[in-house]
């Protein structure tokens, strides 16, 4: 009995230290990404900047319809 309740408290300390690190590291990449992407300037990919517009649903469904159709005449032309 004695064995196993000094397993489980090792278990625990290491488990509560792998916590304790875990929160840290989840803590400095917070603050890694907000220093890095807090300013639109500085999520620029490739040269581009994120678009300043959202699509609206309707643009969407279009662009999917057009996808659905091409891609079908894309497959049908392979083959």
């Amino acid at each position: 009995m004695w064995q196993m309740m000094v397993a489980a408290s090792s278990l625990h300390e290491r488990q509560e230290r792998n916590l304790v690190n875990l929160r840290k590291e989840n803590s400095e990449l917070k603050l890694k990404v907000n220093g890095m992407f807090g300013e639109p300037l500085s999520r620029v990919v490739g040269g581009k900047l994120q678009a300043d517009t959202e699509l609206l649903r309707k643009d969407v469904e279009v662009v999917l319809n057009n996808m659905g159709g091409d891609f079908a005449k894309d497959t049908g032309s392979m083959y």
